[in-house]
């Protein structure tokens, strides 16, 4: 299907370890490693091992916390994603192992300075709750609501990433502009690039 596609470039999000523990190797496909390390299942194994019992709240909370480092903390590395969609020769793909959460701030940030209404960015968001389906069975005894809060998306996940961009002195623009490096000629090539006239 990628071939048919023409895809010609995968930017993986994936940690090092999740890229060694699922390689994959397409003809034609160059892939670009975009590392952003992931510390939800780490965090949660630290509550169990700390004597308490992980419930839906505290891991919703756990991926409040990943949205909101993810923003603050690995702005370079989405510098480096819209490097690359500025300078894609052909069609690409952008991935992390479940699709939805470093890939969903990527999404969104990426709509985002494609000038996409943000109700609009939460809406295609939230579609991951209709069609994703987890590649993995849970181990015995996790509560159903742990795995609704871990497995899927929630509005709040994403609004922690606004909050955060719209503290920024002169709101997301400047995010965009000062942690990304989106000036408006680079946002003007976006829009020449993924915007249909």
């Amino acid at each position: 299907m990628l071939a048919q596609l023409g895809v010609r470039a995968a930017l993986d999000f994936r940690g090092v370890e999740e890229r060694a523990a699922a390689p994959y190797v397409v003809p034609g496909l160059a892939q670009h490693a975009l590392s952003i390390e992931p510390t939800v299942v780490q965090r949660m194994q630290e509550v169990e091992s700390g004597g308490r019992e992980l419930t839906g709240a505290i891991v919703e909370g756990l991926m409040r916390e990943l949205y909101r480092r993810m923003v603050k903390h690995q702005a370079p590395r989405f510098r480096e994603f819209f490097g690359h969609l500025l300078r894609a020769e052909g069609p690409l793909v952008f991935h992390c192992t479940a699709g939805k959460d470093r890939t969903g701030v990527a999404a969104a940030l990426f709509l985002l300075a494609l000038g996409v209404p943000r109700d609009s960015v939460f809406a295609d968001y939230l579609l991951t709750n209709e069609v994703y389906r987890p590649p993995w069975a849970p181990r015995p005894g996790i509560a159903p609501e742990v795995l609704r809060a871990l497995w899927g998306v929630q509005e709040s996940y994403l609004a922690t990433v606004f909050d955060v961009i719209d503290a920024e002195p002169g709101g997301a623009q400047a995010y965009l502009r000062r942690q990304i490096g989106l000036d408006d000629e680079a946002v003007q090539a976006l829009a020449a690039r993924y915007l249909e006239a």
